[in-house]
Order: structure tokens, then sequence, then C-alpha cells
């Protein structure tokens, strides 16, 4: 009996680290192309990519704008996605959602602040194939948040 409970003990664990790894990896990946954009600032090209701060291996990126409905997220993707239910960007007006792909599959997804910068314009959901995801980076009038336009725009159908 012991050992079931040692065992259940490490399996919910092992579950809630995986977990929070994945939630740790979402919020690096959007606090990582918000440093790079704020870096870009300094230079004479102010330009940002998901593929320039992303270590796993993905071939599409999916931006999707607050209030986007889940449906329309599992339409965008082309299979219903469980985790598109359990997003906030349906309910909220200051997040992002960015979801990786690799060969048809979700790889990764993370929820992006306003507070960072907002996508424009871009409409939702737009996606970008690795390499081709670059955004021209400038500082909003009268606010810390930046503006980041696609370079190239690519709207799912």
């Amino acid at each position: 009996m012991r050992v079931c409970h040692l065992l259940a003990a490490f399996l919910c664990l092992a579950f809630l680290s995986g977990l929070l790894g994945c939630i740790e990896s979402g919020n690096r990946i959007a606090n990582d192309f918000n440093v790079s954009a704020h870096a870009s600032l300094t230079n004479s090209v102010s330009t940002v990519s998901f593929s320039s701060v992303t270590t796993f291996k993905w071939d599409k990126v999916f931006i999707f704008g607050p209030y986007t409905p889940a449906t329309n997220i599992d339409a965008a993707l082309g299979y219903d996605w469980p985790s598109s239910a359990k997003t906030r960007i349906e309910r909220s007006e200051t997040e992002y959602l960015i979801v990786f792909t690799k060969n048809g599959t979700v790889v990764q997804s993370c929820e992006f602040s306003v507070e960072f910068g907002n996508f424009e314009p871009l409409y939702s959901p737009a996606s970008f194939s690795y390499g081709a995801d670059i955004f021209t980076v400038k500082q909003a009038t009268n606010s810390n948040r930046l503006i980041y336009t696609p370079k190239t725009v690519s709207m799912v159908k």
C-alpha cells in the first residue's frame, strides 16, 4: 500500500513538473521575444522573430488575437486542439495566443500579453512559416508598448 502511495505521489509530481515546464517555456518565449524586440530598437533595422528566440523545432506559428474563440483556433489549426478551450484569449482583451506547430501538430503555445506590445495590423488568425516570421518593431507613441508589424502576412483561411 505504501508503495502505491509513493508511486501515485511520484506520478503526480512528474505531471505537475511537466505542466509547469510547459508554462515556464511559454512564458520564456514571450519574455525572450519582448527582450529581443527591445534590444532591436537600438539597431538600425529593428526586427524580431519567434524563430530567433525559440530552441524547439517548429515549422509554422499562428497568432490569434484577443477574443478569438476556441472554434476559430481549431479551424485554423485544422483539427480540434484540446488546449484551445483552456486558453484565456476568448474572454480577454489583453492576451494574444501564439501556437507553434510542426508537421501540423501543436508543439508549444504561449499567451502573449499586450503589455509586451501589439501585433498590428494583424488579421486574426495569422500564420507564418519558420524563418518568415519577421516583425518590424517600433515604440508606440506615448507608451512603453511596442508595435510589431509583420514583414509578410499570411492569413489563415
